[in-house]
């Protein structure tokens, strides 16, 4: 688990900028959103750590307490419609 309470600070304005200008990384920190390989669609860093994955339009738990996955689970279904 990660050692740190996670500030969703940002998080939210680095999401619509992956989204809308299609980079392959972003960065917003603590934020960093960064396209995959595969079925890896991305991946969210906080802090340089990565925390949550989408696999095939499905988010994985990194290394969040699940108050704080769920958290950005939230964030990232309400922008990214593809995602579950």
């Amino acid at each position: 688990m990660l050692n740190e309470n996670v500030k969703l600070a940002g998080f939210k304005a680095c999401l619509v900028r992956f989204h809308y200008t299609k980079n392959k990384r972003v960065k917003q920190i603590p934020w960093e959103i960064a396209t995959g390989g595969y079925n890896l669609d991305f991946e969210i860093y906080y802090n340089g750590i990565p925390v949550v994955q989408c696999i095939a339009g499905e988010l994985k738990n990194g290394c969040l307490e699940e108050n704080d996955f769920k958290k950005i689970c939230r964030r990232v279904r309400t922008e990214l419609n593809y995602v579950k």
